[in-house]
């Protein structure tokens, strides 16, 4: 028995295909757009991201600089406080203090002896500095106070510092801070006898007494005592 042939298949029309076209077309376009906007979201993000991690490398590199200069500061004032510390302990011991002291010992009105002893001026030789210490009893630390040669083609004691003749009185610290009448000048060795006393302002401010104890042309000798004001 023969079977009949089977229906065939409805056929799209042409304006259902052209309809699915267009609404395929409409849904890419759709998609086109989508996937356009989130590319540049994505784009967006992502120069933010980079912007970001640029700011943070930028801090960070700015940090390590901050800190290196900051280490390389402590490192300074470390090394200044080592010099203090040094200095600090030399202070000490030349002022004897005892450890952990903070005060100053105060200065005393006690006039003290720096340099006593005997000075001889050859005529036209040394020269003698009155401030120098006692470690020197040659009297020829630095600057010239005095010196024995001629002045008006006379042998003179002569001073290049404010002096003053006492004659027989004699003198000390008190007598020569209380006299009057100071100046540079030379003394004629003639007129000296032994014993005479001078008072003599020094270079670095001090008072000297000097006591004639010998003269004649080609020497003069002096005792010498170079007083210390108070307070030093």
């Amino acid at each position: 028995m023969t079977q009949p042939a089977p229906n065939p298949l409805p056929q799209p029309s042409p304006a259902d295909t052209n309809r699915r076209w267009t609404i395929a077309e409409k849904t890419l376009s759709v998609l086109a757009s989508i996937l356009t906007v989130v590319a540049a979201g994505l784009a967006v993000q992502s120069a933010q991201i980079s912007s970001a991690r640029d700011q943070a490398q930028q801090a960070q590199e700015s940090t390590n600089e901050n800190l290196t200069s900051l280490q390389q500061q402590f490192s300074k004032a470390k090394d200044e406080n080592a010099v203090l510390q040094s200095e600090n302990t030399s202070l000490r011991e030349q002022l004897d203090l005892p450890e952990g002291s903070t005060s100053l010992p105060l200065p005393t009105d006690t006039i003290t002896v720096r340099h006593s002893g005997p000075l001889s001026l050859a005529y036209r030789g040394n020269v003698a500095d009155l401030d120098s210490p006692a470690s020197d009893p040659q009297w020829q630390t630095s600057r010239s106070d005095v010196d024995y040669g001629p002045s008006n083609s006379k042998p003179s004691l002569r001073f290049s510092y404010p002096a003053l003749a006492t004659g027989t009185t004699v003198a000390d610290y008190e007598v020569c801070r209380n006299m009057t009448g100071y100046n540079v000048e030379a003394f004629d060795a003639s007129s000296f006898t032994i014993g005479g006393h001078f008072c003599v302002k020094t270079s670095e401010d001090r008072y000297s007494v000097l006591e004639v104890t010998e003269i004649s042309d080609r020497r003069l000798s002096l005792e010498v005592t170079t007083y210390d004001p108070p307070g030093t």
